[in-house]
């Protein structure tokens, strides 16, 4: 084996190896659209033995937009204050 190989197979099984698959992402885009958080979403997938993950890496994830944004409850929304 190459040593290039050795490495990316090492990367695989690594503890930092990124665990937002697609089959991941596509549990926590259900949760959402069953109106879960992120916090409940990470105890869930965790509770069903699925993964252990934080629900910061589902913020940092989803937050760019779309649907988290649209489920997040209005006091975790950033929005201008009325005058």
């Amino acid at each position: 084996m190459q040593a290039n190989e050795i490495s990316k197979q090492r990367r695989k099984i690594a503890f930092k190896a990124s665990k937002l698959t697609t089959e991941v992402t596509g549990w926590i885009d259900k949760l959402l659209y069953n109106d879960f958080t992120p916090e409940q979403i990470a105890d869930r997938l965790f509770l069903q033995g699925k993964i252990k993950l934080h629900h910061q890496d589902i913020y940092r994830n989803k937050a760019l937009g779309g649907l988290l944004y649209k489920k997040l409850t209005k006091a975790c929304k950033k929005y201008k204050a009325l005058r």
